[in-house]
């Protein structure tokens, strides 16, 4: 499958170049992503096998249903329909700024910036399909997230140099600069490298690979460790108790299924683990969390400063339940008193779906995202000897989901394309190919 195999290798190149994409948060490194998005859509299309289509459609119902839900509500928002009073504040106030008249009551107050969303978030959508696809491959899944893990690896040896040598400059140290993306991706690395720990164990249990494991059994596990143990040093020497928690939080995750599944104990007894975890993790939240911000998108956000508490805050009471437009934030915050290319980010990710999706939206998104924890979770006890790579998946949703409410680093595309790929790879082998 000539055209497959295409999809493939540009796929491992743009995995390959995330630690240099991530200095470039701009919209030529989102051009790129959505070029090789469509092409490779164009490309599977054409030449997908029908038993792999099959299986495809199979392992993606629920998730493209999931992912339209948000998709739709942002096409809604584009629609000239009014919603009575809502939203009316921040768009009399954007019309007048933007100097753009009035001519019909869409929810967006800028249909561009909401296009570009809408752009940005299916190219996201596409890129996990297009790894979901490729990762039906049981020999390609593995190459795949050999390379995650690996990138994940050079971010962290990266932002290790800088906490030694401070090489970029202190202007992208914010919680939403190249610092704090090159941290997010340190997290997604720990969480990757924990599978191939699995991974590695698992082969040199089963001895399923005699060619490579006969000579030197033991070298897989210390590389994978390893790999660990760098991702997971920048996290502790660099003092970042939430990316930490993260991290752990996503570990939490693996560690439950994994002895679950040694153990031999069952689904139910995942639950109940993962009950008690939850109810753990949620007091934790409760009691570090900084309960004079009200506001529980802001609560959490790395290095808290009253300034951005309070812009935010300001277009968080004036948007309303329908929110501003998807995308809008660089439109919205100027006319609430910005002040240089630090505020045109919201502070936390959480923080951008609740001004421009509307405060309900934040948490339907946040409950789809449980969603695909459990489905998640579910593939990798319903998985063979491949369940590492669902549970990876369900790892990393997991701690990206806390750390959406610490900074918005998830606006940045090589972040974004880091973790989209990984759920792809998670999907793609969280059911197993019927004989």
């Amino acid at each position: 499958m000539p055209l497959l195999y295409a999809a493939y290798i540009g796929l491992l190149v743009l995995v390959a170049a995330i630690p240099v994409s991530v200095f470039f948060d701009n919209l030529v490194c989102t051009g790129v992503i959505g070029l090789y998005a469509a092409m490779s859509m164009m490309l599977i299309a054409i030449g997908a096998r029908p038993d792999d289509a099959r299986h495809f459609f199979k392992l993606v119902r629920l998730p493209a249903a999931l992912a339209a839900i948000p998709l739709l509500w942002m096409l809604i928002q584009l629609l000239p329909i009014g919603f009575g009073g809502l939203s009316r504040s921040i768009w009399e106030s954007a019309a007048s700024a933007l100097e753009r008249p009035r001519l019909w009551a869409e929810i967006t107050i800028d249909p561009g910036l909401t296009l570009i969303a809408v752009s940005r978030f299916a190219t996201m959508a596409a890129i996990a399909f297009v790894a979901t696809v490729i990762s039906i491959d049981r020999q390609r899944a593995r190459r795949l997230l050999l390379l995650l893990a690996s990138v994940a690896s050079v971010t962290s040896l990266i932002l290790l140099a800088n906490q030694l040598g401070g090489f970029i400059s202190k202007d992208e140290s914010d919680a939403n600069g190249t610092l704090a993306a090159l941290m997010s991706a340190s997290i997604v690395g720990i969480i990757l490298f924990a599978a191939c720990v699995i991974m590695a164990v698992e082969r040199y249990e089963r001895r399923h690979e005699t060619r490579t494991l006969s000579s030197q059994p033991l070298v897989p596990i210390g590389v994978t460790v390893a790999g660990l143990l760098v991702c997971s040093s920048t996290l502790i020497f660099g003092d970042t108790g939430h990316a930490i928690f993260a991290a752990a939080c996503g570990l939490a995750t693996i560690a439950i299924v994994y002895v679950v599944r040694q153990f031999g104990f069952g689904p139910r007894a995942a639950l109940a683990m993962g009950s008690l975890a939850v109810v753990a993790v949620a007091m934790i939240i409760w009691t570090k969390g900084d309960h004079t911000i009200e506001n529980v998108s802001l609560r959490y956000m790395t290095d808290a400063n009253s300034k951005a508490v309070t812009l935010n805050n300001r277009i968080l009471d004036a948007v309303g339940p329908t929110g501003s437009g998807a995308g809008t934030f660089p439109a919205a915050s100027p006319i609430y008193g910005a002040q240089g290319n630090s505020d045109i980010r919201p502070a936390t990710f959480a923080a951008k779906i609740a001004i421009e999706l509307g405060r309900p939206a934040l948490w339907i998104i946040f409950g789809l995202a449980c969603t695909l924890i459990v489905m998640l979770a579910r593939g990798a006890f319903n998985r063979g000897r491949d369940y590492f790579y669902p549970l990876a998946g369900a790892g990393v949703t997991v701690s990206m989901v806390l750390n959406c409410f610490t900074n918005s680093t998830l606006t940045n595309p090589a972040v974004s394309l880091l973790v989209a790929v990984t759920l792809g790879l998670g999907f793609g082998q969280s059911i197993g190919r019927s004989p």
